[in-house]
């Protein structure tokens, strides 16, 4: 048995190890409307590939098509049924008020308080 220095120094071996930490610790949100989807430590690490070599430190990469995924399964947990609306928006954006099926600020108070022209009550 024969005693051989190893190829790849701890320091390089290191180096490559602080290198991908330094990847995972990075803050990956993704935003749609109003909700924000962060990336937890492990599925950052998952992405992250590692090839090694016989004669040199391992390089890293970021595997494109997991985090496509990732982001492809938060799309889908965020899916939900189109609604029709309407917002009514001043002219900086700033939603100013959102109509009611044409119903107006009586009719809903009314609805409110429970006197409503068909809450079963009146209809008797």
């Amino acid at each position: 048995m024969t005693n051989a220095d190893p190829k790849v120094s701890d320091d390089d071996a290191q180096k490559v190890a602080d290198k991908a930490n330094n990847w995972v610790s990075q803050d990956v949100t993704i935003t749609l409307d109003d909700d924000s989807y962060t990336a937890e430590d492990t599925d950052k690490a998952s992405w992250i590939t590692v090839t090694n070599s016989a004669d040199s430190a391992p390089t890293i990469a970021v595997d494109s098509a997991k985090v496509s995924q990732w982001v492809q399964a938060q799309a889908e947990e965020a899916k939900v049924d189109p609604v029709t609306g309407q917002r009514n928006v001043n002219a900086s954006g700033k939603v100013v008020s959102t109509p009611h099926g044409g119903q107006g600020r009586q009719d809903r108070q009314q609805r409110r308080r429970g006197r409503h022209l068909d809450h079963p009550v009146l209809r008797q």
